[in-house]
């Protein structure tokens, strides 16, 4: 019979103590994360998640919306020290990728700045005339 074949080859060992090492046990915890998945690509994921992100095309304001608009601004900006409440439609560009979305505010007016061409509401940042796509209120309700 030859060596491997001998089942009573490691009786020797079943009364030995178990072996410990010299260095500390490591936590289970990190342990644990020698399992977790490799990501051979890393940042792929993100990066694919971003692009499926949908967004919206700018969207263009005909010649008779613009003038109407520029109408409401301007009465704004005669009035703004009353601080009238207005329901703004906007829209906002996406920093990451070309285009952006429609946002909808509605809030009280705290500033118009005709040079800098902003409107300012009580929440939220400056709102640029260029991207307003629409302004409804109480001054205009004949517009």
């Amino acid at each position: 019979m030859r060596e491997r074949d001998d089942p009573h080859r490691y009786d020797d060992l079943l009364d030995r103590p178990r072996p410990v090492s010299a260095r500390p046990r490591m936590p289970s915890k990190e342990r644990a994360a020698q399992f977790l998945p490799f990501a051979a690509l890393t940042g792929f994921d993100a990066i694919l998640r971003e692009t499926a992100r949908y967004t919206d095309a700018r969207v263009e304001l005909s010649e008779e919306e613009k003038l109407a608009l520029g109408e409401k601004l301007a009465i704004l900006a005669e009035r703004a020290g009353e601080q009238p409440l207005v329901r703004v439609v906007y829209f906002q560009a996406d920093e990451r990728k070309e285009g952006g979305s429609c946002r909808e505010v509605t809030a009280r007016v705290a500033k118009v700045r005709l040079f800098e061409e902003e409107l300012l509401l009580e929440v939220g940042g400056p709102i640029a005339f260029g991207d307003i796509l629409s302004l409804e209120g109480e001054l205009f309700p004949g517009l």
